[in-house]
């Protein structure tokens, strides 16, 4: 079922869905709204402002998230237990939690639209590989990347 609230909606899954796409009254994806979807392969989220925490942890078929232009933060292990292998984050991201993508072990690349990082926590990127990681950053952006807490962590930063 799907419960509507006035700026959000938390969504209860009974079944298992290939790929979610959300309308654009939706802004909000709530705790654990799509935890242990096991068949969930591809989320396309254009005016999403706010993915809570373990909105999609444990799903381990996951492998593409396309985000809008509104996506502002992202909350705690969001995307932990994907098999996520790269992922595209906008220019409006402001905030990300811990452990976002905690066990996504094959996640190999990530590409920042912004010049400016995020706010970060000192265990958002604990869980991935980063020396296998490489983080894609804006043409004269990488010096933003290197000191910001969290940021600091990545082996490969690149500018694109």
């Amino acid at each position: 079922g799907v419960l509507l609230q006035k700026h959000f909606v938390i969504l209860h899954l009974l079944v298992e869905f290939a790929q979610v796409s959300f309308p654009p009254a939706l802004k909000t994806i709530g705790i654990g709204a799509f935890g242990h979807c096991k068949s969930l392969k591809t989320i396309l989220c254009e005016s999403v402002v706010n993915i809570e925490e373990l909105a999609f942890n444990d799903c381990p078929s996951l492998l593409s998230v396309n985000f809008g232009s509104a996506l502002q933060d992202i909350g705690d292990m969001a995307f932990a237990g994907s098999s996520l292998t790269s992922i595209s984050l906008p220019a409006s991201l402001k905030t990300m939690g811990s452990k976002v993508f905690n066990g996504c072990r094959q996640l190999s690349a990530i590409h920042m639209a912004s010049s400016v990082p995020p706010v970060a926590k000192q265990d958002t990127f604990d869980g991935i590989n980063l020396a296998a990681c490489t983080l894609y950053v804006p043409k004269g952006a990488k010096d933003n990347y290197w000191l910001p807490n969290g940021w600091e962590k990545f082996k490969h930063i690149v500018e694109e």
